[in-house]
């Protein structure tokens, strides 16, 4: 018994199936539009749904005058100088703002025994 297959047996197997598939093309073509003409009413009376997220990181206290000008600035990409450093600068931040597991948790923590952090 040989296990082992050649190239051209696994070709003609595959030209095979091609050909089968092909020879049903009209049922296919049928299918296709029965399945068309079902899915527009689905298409045309579904609501749209918009999903928005927003995710905020502030860093507490300020140096002075220009660092919180500078720090508006720099979330659209112009740098005025100035920057403090800090956990809150460049990739860290981008990284911060996409840990939603941080915020999640940051934000669902207990301040005291009554309310959430989220509450404020």
């Amino acid at each position: 018994m040989d296990s082992e297959k050649k190239i051209s047996d696994v070709f003609t197997s595959y030209r095979q199936l091609f050909f089968y598939i092909l020879s049903k093309w009209k049922q296919l073509l049928l299918l296709g539009i029965i399945g068309g003409c079902l899915s527009l009413p689905y298409i045309f009376l579904k609501k749209d749904t918009y999903v928005a997220q927003l995710n905020f990181v502030s860093e507490g206290g300020s140096s002075g005058g220009l660092s919180s000008y500078a720090g508006i600035a720099a979330q659209f990409g112009i740098d005025l100088g100035g920057a403090s450093g800090g956990a809150f600068d460049g990739e860290n931040l981008t990284e911060l703002m996409k840990s939603k597991n941080l915020i999640a948790k940051t934000l669902l923590t207990k301040f005291d025994d009554k309310q959430l952090m989220i509450e404020f």
